[in-house]
């Protein structure tokens, strides 16, 4: 019963305690299910997405684990609280490129990501708005160019990569159609 009820916080954003007092049967399957709820470390975006809200069960807690994640969602910056859960049970990563990061600037972060993790950019669901949204992904690498951590060669080669999607896909948009002879009628 303790596993559903963590189960049905997964994805609470407003509610910071709640009373378990009295809830002496609570076996260490449902606290083990509240430690997932509250930092799952399935994967890094599952740890990001735990509930960093829930603050107080109401009840001394007598494992560690449970005890320290609920201490660290006390943090009023959330987004700091799931960036501390994620070093703190994914070693594995290199934070460091991270810290350099300014998180205040959501563009930054955003290009940052894409850059990192999308070698190739799928232009395909933005063909249909032809040749409008060409303008805005070269303006948009642009702008990446200035976040691209000292490999700009690499922006300018998926530019042109998304600008030869482009051509591919809407070749009559950049290249006139070939002028048609009339047939010639017999006599």
């Amino acid at each position: 019963c303790a596993a559903i009820l963590a189960n049905s916080l997964e994805g609470n954003r407003t509610l910071h305690s709640l009373n378990l007092s009295g809830s002496n049967e609570i076996t260490g399957t449902g606290w083990g299910a509240f430690s997932k709820v509250l930092c799952n470390t399935a994967s890094v975006n599952v740890t990001y997405l735990s509930n960093h809200t829930l603050m107080d069960l109401g009840y001394v807690v007598s494992q560690n684990k449970l005890s320290s994640l609920l201490e660290l969602n006390s943090g009023a910056d959330k987004e700091q609280v799931a960036i501390r859960k994620i070093i703190r049970h994914h070693a594995h990563l290199d934070m460091e490129p991270f810290l350099e990061w300014d998180f205040a600037d959501k563009e930054q972060v955003a290009i940052r990501k894409i850059i990192r993790h999308h070698a190739h950019l799928d232009m395909e669901p933005f063909l249909e708005w032809d040749l409008k949204v060409m303008l805005l992904a070269v303006n948009w690498f642009g702008r990446a160019r200035a976040y691209a951590e000292n490999d700009e060669s690499t922006i300018d080669t998926r530019k042109l990569s998304a600008i030869y999607h482009f051509a591919r896909a809407l070749p009559m948009m950049f290249v006139p159609p070939p002028n048609k002879r009339q047939p010639v009628k017999d006599r």
